[in-house]
This record gives structure tokens, C-alpha cells and sequence, in this order.
């Protein structure tokens, strides 16, 4: 295949040959129209008004500007096909360059942009009314209206596949209710009415461990309880022992808190009831949750 492809309509010799042809007749025609030996006609305005003014009998004054737009005087056949000569293969070659620079670019193949595909990890919960908004959530569908999950949901790269929450719900109660689910990742806030109702840790430690080996999804993000108005001090032993199984069992740890904390209870402004969270409060933490989801892969 030649490098510079050229339409197979537009030939080189066939319009050079018609451009020649064309010109030449025409030039033959003219020359035919024209008496043998007249002269040729002045043909310009200011040649005709020259003659008109001259006295009778005089030669009329010779016109530089209608001369200069003569053909040269003793100019012969030759010449004028010598021209037109020129002239036609000009006209060929710009004709004949233009159809190889169209022919170039439609034979130039048309690379599409590469397709960027998005990594979406798909996530399960597990949790109590924290997680549920206010209304329990089994399956995909998030009624509560302040559940963190739709916030964590819209970040980019994440998709909500389902799970349990349930209000008021310890972390014995969650492991009774979980089922294997089809996720990339578990998220599990769970804790708060382990310290409320003063169940101990290391019943909790077993729960969460159950509930992980019920689950079967091997990214695990478990989230720290928040701030507590009626048990600071629980509150933060519970957490810290939360960080630390979670670093012997390979989770990760996530704690969304810090804007709201004031150690251990919550700012003004920020919580309900000193245990549940506004709906502003419960999406901005849902978003710092989901973002640290993703981050997993």
C-alpha cells in the first residue's frame, strides 16, 4: 500500500489532458472568431476616448496604460501555447493536490479516545441506629433519615450491595442476624449499646469476630463508636480496645469523630440526644466513612 494513497478517481494524466484540452480549444475558437490580418480590437475605454479627441488627420497619441494591457507586439502562437501550457499544468497540479491531501485524511484511521473504567467496590453494613438512620435497614433499601450510609454511597468508586442495622441492637444481637453477603467490603459500627446496657468487651471481641466469619467478606473496615454525652470514659476504652483488635485481625480501623469529639462527648450542636447524630452530622460522617472504604480498593 503507497504511504500517500490517492483516490483512484482523480488520476494525474486524465486532468492534465483535460485541463490542456480545455484551454487549448478555447484559445483555437477565439483565435477562428478573429478576421486573418485584422488588427486586433483596443477593447479598454481610454483607447476609444484617445481616438475621439485627436484632430482629424492626426495619428492618435499612443496610450502606455492600454498598451502595457495588450498582448507584447509580435507575441506569436508559440507563445500564447506556451502560456496556456503553463497555465493548464498549474491547474492541474493544484487540482491534483488537493485530492491527495483529501484522500490522506479520510484514509487516516481514526483512533477513539481510551475508555476509563471506574473501580467500583461494592459494600455490606452491618450496625445498630446509627447505621439505620432510625428505621431498620434489611437488604439495600435506606429509609432513615439520618443513616450515614447514603453519604458513604455517593463517594465515588463505592456502591451499597445491602446488609442489617437495627436500632437498639447489641453486638451478640447483629452476630445472630448476619448472613454471608455478596461484598467487597464490610462495614461495621457496632458498640454503642454494648457500653450503654454495660456489656463487656471481650463479649463484644467475640461478636465482632463472629460476625466477620458469618459475613464471608475478607475486607473488613470496622468504625469507632462515637461520642458518648452519658459514658465518655466507656466510650473510649471500648474504642481503643476496638483499634487494637482491629490491628491483630487485619481490619481497619476508621474513626469519622474527630470534628465532633470533644473527648468523648460530643460538641454542642452535634448530637441529638448525646447518643444519636443530626442528619447533617450523620452524612458528613458518612462521607469521611465511605471515603476511607474506597481507599481500600
Amino acid at each position: 500500500m503507497p504511504p500517500f494513497p490517492v483516490r483512484r478517481s482523480t488520476p494525474v494524466g486524465p486532468v492534465l489532458l483535460a485541463a490542456v484540452a480545455s484551454l487549448v480549444i478555447g484559445s483555437a475558437s477565439a483565435a477562428s472568431a478573429a478576421p486573418a490580418g485584422s488588427a486586433p480590437s483596443p477593447g479598454w475605454s481610454d483607447a476609444a476616448e484617445a481616438a475621439t479627441a485627436a484632430p482629424s488627420g492626426a495619428a492618435p497619441a499612443a496610450d502606455p496604460a492600454s498598451t502595457d494591457r495588450r498582448s507584447p507586439a509580435g507575441a506569436g502562437p508559440g507563445s500564447v501555447l506556451a502560456s496556456l501550457l503553463a497555465s493548464a499544468f498549474a491547474s492541474a497540479v493544484e487540482t491534483v493536490a488537493e485530492s491527495v491531501v483529501v484522500s490522506i485524511a479520510e484514509a487516516a484511521p481514526q483512533v477513539a479516545p481510551p475508555v476509563v473504567q471506574e473501580t467500583v467496590t461494592t459494600f455490606a453494613v452491618i450496625g445498630d441506629s446509627l447505621t439505620a438512620g432510625g428505621e431498620a435497614i434489611s437488604g439495600t433499601e435506606v429509609r432513615g433519615s439520618a443513616s450515614w450510609v447514603p453519604a458513604a454511597d455517593a463517594v465515588p468508586g463505592l456502591h451499597f450491595a445491602g446488609g442489617w442495622a437495627v436500632p437498639g441492637s447489641t453486638t451478640e444481637e447483629m452476630l445472630a442476624a448476619t448472613v454471608p453477603a455478596d461484598a467487597e467490603a464490610l462495614v461495621i459500627l457496632a458498640g454503642t449499646n454494648d457500653v450503654l446496657r454495660g456489656v463487656p468487651w471481650e463479649r463484644s471481641a467475640v461478636a465482632l469476630d463472629g460476625m466477620v466469619a458469618s459475613a464471608g467478606i475478607p475486607v473488613v473496615a470496622v468504625v469507632a463508636i462515637p461520642p458518648n454525652d452519658k459514658f465518655p470514659e466507656l466510650r473510649q476504652s471500648y474504642n481503643a480496645a476496638l483499634a487494637a483488635l482491629a490491628a491483630a485481625r487485619g481490619w481497619t480501623y476508621v474513626d469519622p469523630w474527630a470534628p465532633i469529639d470533644a473527648g468523648g462527648t460530643f460538641l454542642p450542636g452535634t448530637t441529638t440526644d448525646g447518643t444519636h447524630l443530626p442528619d447533617g452530622v450523620a452524612a458528613e460522617s458518612g462521607r469521611r466513612i465511605g471515603e476511607a472504604v474506597a481507599a481500600l480498593g
